[in-house]
């Protein structure tokens, strides 16, 4: 069996596949394959559509035209769970201050809504970064903030990030982990995991190589088979 940089997750994620076929967590732990709903829950504040002066509700309309647009932004700098989340940050605060008592409609919507969008953006990145360095220090690996606004791909991610913390526990050092984490669960490419953590591309992905490969060695193998339930032997 190949243990180089794909060899040991690929064996052990298709005899995973395998014995869990006819389960409904069935798939792959560390796979990019994620399903998630665009669903826009910006509509739920202190007012309806119908309560907002004139001038804001032209406001909100056109916010709600340029979300899309928003989303295509986001996502060619972020994956795309991410932008969702952007996206749905996005249109819910700009909701929440149309709807403030004394709210006024801003002089260009476009300009306004962006700049909602990139603090957002800015925010989602510091969040998801300061969550990893949580998960690769925490004894609790899998816990996930309840948070009504998160849509399903950005839960599905966090659970995944959490269960690739618990599994790497002790295997990996904590930077070694976090790299991993941000790349193969949250699905940031090296260039992103670079400017999030302040490091280089080349460092990343030599950092991410030898860390996989590491995984590949006969202790932590066994250490990952046993976690990951598919054997019943302790590593010794």
């Amino acid at each position: 069996m190949s243990q180089g940089k794909h060899g040991l997750r690929d064996h052990v994620e298709e005899r995973r596949m395998a014995s869990r076929a006819n389960t409904p967590r069935a798939g792959k732990r560390w796979g990019r394959e994620r399903t998630s709903q665009q669903a826009d829950r910006a509509g739920t504040g202190p007012r309806t559509e119908s309560q907002l002066s004139p001038e804001t509700a032209k406001a909100w309309e056109e916010a709600v035209r340029l979300l899309p647009e928003i989303e295509r932004w986001a996502t060619g700098k972020v994956p795309r769970p991410h932008a969702e989340d952007i996206r749905q940050n996005t249109a819910r605060k700009a909701w929440e201050t149309l709807t403030k008592d004394d709210a006024q409609p801003p002089n260009s919507v476009r300009r306004w809504l962006y700049r909602i969008a990139v603090n957002d953006y800015l925010d989602h990145v510091r969040g998801v970064q300061k969550r990893t360095e949580v998960l690769v220090e925490s004894h609790d690996h899998r816990t996930v903030e309840p948070d009504d606004h998160v849509p399903d791909g950005m839960r599905e991610l966090h659970e995944k990030a959490g269960q690739m913390a618990a599994d790497l526990d002790g295997l990996l050092t904590p930077r070694q982990a976090q790299i991993v984490i941000l790349h193969q669960a949250y699905g940031f490419k090296a260039a992103e995991v670079a400017e999030m953590l302040g490091t280089t591309t080349g460092n990343v992905r030599g950092t991410s190589s030898a860390a996989l490969a590491s995984l590949g060695t006969p202790h932590k193998r066994r250490t990952l088979l046993y976690r990951w339930g598919l054997t019943d032997k302790a590593p010794g």
